[in-house]
């Protein structure tokens, strides 16, 4: 039994579980059981006897998967980033998006049952019970990560895990496909890592946290922005965060053991840790958030050892790739806004 790694301690543990069998020396390729019993000693009685699910035969339905690797829970109800993020990850060539939820709010249940009813989205509930009030930031995500990538395995040719306010956006060509068959640094790579950029909603809102059903802009100018955040915040700090920090992961699900939020931990033939970074010429990952700090405090807690600060790096940069998305985005967006108009959030 292996333990997932997360940060911060919590109060739980997430764990991936392996059971391997031999195969006979006239077989070609395993014998795989239709069930499988864990239990907590070698012949006790069993703790649960699960359905097997082999799916290594199957050629993948789809080339991108998107996973949301946080649950929709309780305090989540806005169906306007939801929206905004399954479209843009849409445009740029997101086939299938696995989301899990817990209590996610109610705004969100038309948008997210068009979805499922188009085929797009999978919604798994992701029941962890009283014990979430222990892990209330988390909720489980270690599990649900890694539940994501077996879920995903052999279904679909590359997964991604992104929060829903991160893209990992192409910064030359129009869709992932295109991107990667250019890229240079991890051609014929199975792990591959985009770094991360901050995109401040600080810079553009008066609001200084993440509640944002009442926008105040810093400035009257802004109240004619586009009302979608992805195209509106198109200012970072003139910093890039080194790889492996903060990176999210690209990966060919297959080759994947056990993963956490930034980097896989473990890849299916044993190799520890080991990935490829995407260059942040080709891909980037867009992280739209508040930041409080500067970027010589984010180096001091975070960066210090991989590089040298640069005061050049609490510049503000304007970086509008995302522009080049906006006729799409905007009217896709607002086609899906009409299945429901009165539950925009």
């Amino acid at each position: 039994m292996d333990f997932i790694q997360i940060t911060p301690p919590v109060a739980y543990e997430n764990a991936v579980i392996s059971c391997p069998f031999k195969k006979k020396s006239n077989e070609t390729r395993f014998r795989v059981p239709s069930r499988l019993a864990l239990s907590s000693s070698k012949c006790g009685q069993p703790d649960a006897i699960l359905d097997v699910i082999d799916n290594s035969a199957m050629k993948p339905e789809v080339n991108f998967t998107v996973c949301l690797h946080k649950a929709l829970f309780l305090k989540y109800n806005n169906s306007n980033e939801l929206v905004e993020w399954i479209e843009m990850n849409r445009i740029l060539g997101a086939q299938r998006f696995l989301i899990y939820n817990f209590t996610g709010g109610s705004a969100l249940t038309p948008f997210l049952q068009h979805y499922v009813n188009e085929g797009l989205v999978e919604l798994h509930d992701w029941p962890v019970g009283t014990f979430w009030q222990e892990i209330p930031e988390y909720m489980g995500q270690g599990a649900l990560i890694n539940d994501c990538i077996y879920k995903a395995m052999y279904k679909s040719k590359y997964l991604m895990q992104l929060d829903v306010d991160e893209v990992m956006v192409p910064q030359r060509e129009d869709s992932w496909e295109k991107a990667l068959a250019k890229e240079k640094n991890c051609q014929g790579k199975n792990i591959m890592l985009a770094r991360n950029s901050f995109f401040l909603k600080n810079y553009l809102y008066k609001n200084n946290n993440n509640d944002m059903s009442s926008k105040k802009y810093k400035s009257d100018k802004n109240k004619n922005l586009s009302g979608i955040e992805f195209l509106d915040l198109t200012y970072r700090p003139n910093f890039t965060h080194p790889c492996p920090i903060r990176t999210k992961i690209l990966m060919r699900p297959e080759f994947v053991r056990s993963a956490g939020v930034h980097y896989v931990y473990e890849h299916s033939d044993g190799n520890l840790n080991t990935f490829c970074c995407l260059s942040p010429d080709d891909f980037r990952l867009h992280h739209y958030r508040f930041w409080k700090l500067s970027m010589k405090d984010a180096w001091l807690n975070e960066v210090k050892g991989e590089k040298k600060y640069d005061e050049r790096w609490e510049n503000m940069v304007e970086h509008p790739r995302m522009m080049h998305f906006k006729e799409e985005l905007v009217r896709n967006v607002n086609r899906i806004r009409q299945i429901a108009p009165s539950s925009i959030i």
